[in-house]
Parts: structure tokens; sequence; C-alpha cells
């Protein structure tokens, strides 16, 4: 079963993944992404670890992240998967981060 500080170090490293691929896309020429949009994900991905982080019955994290915009789908699989080593090692090898 992860502890506590494990779910929530993944829930960080998920978050800080999805900030990276944000970052690429927050310029104004890009007519591919809606800024505002790009920046209410941002925030909201950043509010993201203050919200109570729970565990399934195999103990993955339970939370909800915030629905990503098409411009980051549509990008996303440019950059490689998370790499953690807690994910390296197959501790949560099944776990994906639900959206709302």
């Amino acid at each position: 079963t992860m502890t506590a500080e494990l779910r929530l170090e993944f829930v960080r490293a998920t978050r800080d993944r999805l900030l990276y691929i944000t970052d690429t896309l927050m310029h104004d020429d890009r007519p591919d992404v809606d800024l505002a949009e790009l920046k209410t994900y941002r925030q909201a991905l950043r509010d993201i670890t203050k919200e109570e982080i729970g565990a399934d019955e195999n103990g993955h994290p339970v939370i909800t992240f915030p629905t990503k915009p098409q411009c980051v789908i549509d990008v996303e699989l440019n950059f490689a998967p998370l790499t953690k080593e807690f994910q390296r090692n197959q501790i949560i090898p099944s776990w994906n981060p639900p959206v709302k």
C-alpha cells in the first residue's frame, strides 16, 4: 500500500509534467491555443495539491485532475511519459489520473 507521502509525490509529478507541457503552449503566437483557457487549466493544476488525496483499495491516489484543453491533448504525446522512480519500479503501473 502506498503511503500518503508517496501518493502526494506521484500527484505532484503528474501535475509537474502537465505544467511542463503547458509551458510550451504559453505563447501569444499560437492560434490553436486559447490562452485564457490554458491559464485557468494551469491554475487548477497548481491548486491540485491543496485538495485531499485519498486512496483506493490498492492505495493508489484518488484525485480528479482538471479537464485538459484540446491544445494539451494535441501535443501531450510529443512528451515523454512520467518516469519517476516509483513508476519505473511499477509501484502503481496502472494508475491514470482521472479528469473532471
